[in-house]
């Protein structure tokens, strides 16, 4: 028994969701999980693992020192840290993944990628947060 558990307080219900662990290690690990060891349809071959991995170590050079951490190849998933699945999501994967994924699994990381970055954004997440909204209610 820990003292918080004493509080009136709901543990999930009343504190806010950070994206860190929902969206970089929740969703965007999930996804890289699904494309590599998932159900058959979802699924990538290995010629393609091969070549997202490629094209990470390929822009190495290309990150800025201003990133945390140098692109890695997807085999070493396992140990990767919530700053390079944000980096792929909002950075690397739009042009990493673009004519290696099937189009509608590309297209539904993109709506992913654009949404993240466009709630992220002070500038633009106010004025387009209502069609986001209406971009994931199917």
């Amino acid at each position: 028994m820990t003292p918080f558990s004493s509080l009136s307080v709901g543990m999930v219900t009343n504190f806010p969701i950070d994206y860190m662990h929902a969206v970089c290690l929740g969703i965007m690990r999930k996804l890289l999980y699904l494309w590599m060891k998932g159900p058959l349809r979802t699924r990538l071959g290995g010629q393609c693992i091969s070549l997202i991995s490629e094209k990470l170590l390929g822009i190495r050079h290309c990150v800025p020192s201003e990133c945390p951490r140098k692109p890695r190849a997807v085999a070493e998933l396992d140990h990767w840290k919530a700053t390079e699945f944000r980096q792929l999501l909002l950075y690397t994967g739009p042009g990493c993944l673009r004519g290696i994924l099937p189009d509608a699994m590309y297209n539904n990381f993109m709506l992913l990628s654009v949404a993240t970055y466009t709630l992220l954004s002070s500038e633009h997440c106010v004025e387009l947060c209502d069609v986001i909204r209406q971009s994931f209610c199917w």
